[in-house]
């Protein structure tokens, strides 16, 4: 799992338990009337614990704020060309990945995901039975001809363990 996709599931999972626990809250209060009152005392007279409350709670929104953009800003890969430097976005490297799926199995709707890191490109997607040194040489030789880029990428192939013995 992605470095991205697991702190979405751990923000997820944080919400949901802090809303379960605001429910549980507002149920308790409705049979505790005791705890009702020293609630609200609690409110009237310390107002110096607001100010950390709510310092620590913007402080969370905003460290959470800041980790989402690290996450989601565009990734690009930057290629050496004959006169200046150019870069691909994510994006448009997914794109053209899918396009070679859509042409080389017509038949088949492949999911597929693309991710940039350290200026290399890695591809993960399921096959059906298929060479996979055909493919890698066919995507390599698109994403030359279309972006230029010609070094190396990583293909990553997932399936049943039954599906990847036989393509050995």
């Amino acid at each position: 799992m992605r470095n991205g996709k697991l702190f979405f599931s751990a923000v997820e999972f944080l919400m949901i338990v802090a809303l379960f626990c605001l429910g549980a809250l507002f149920f308790g209060l409705h049979f505790l009337p005791s705890a009702r009152f020293a609630l609200s005392d609690w409110i009237l007279y310390s107002s110096s614990d607001f100010l950390f409350i709510g310092g620590l709670i913007v402080g969370i929104a905003l460290a959470l704020t800041l980790s989402l953009w690290a996450i989601h800003r565009r990734k690009f890969v930057r290629i050496e060309m004959e006169k200046h430097p150019v870069s691909l976005d994510q994006q448009l490297i997914k794109q053209t990945v899918e396009q070679f799926w859509k042409e080389a199995f017509p038949e088949e709707k492949l999911p597929s995901d693309v991710y940039v890191s350290k200026q290399k490109i890695e591809v993960i997607s399921t096959l059906p039975k298929v060479e996979l040194e055909e493919i890698e040489g066919r995507l390599g030789q698109l994403l030359k001809q279309q972006l230029g880029y010609g070094e190396k990428f990583y293909l990553s192939v997932t399936g049943s363990s039954s599906e990847l013995r036989n393509l050995d």
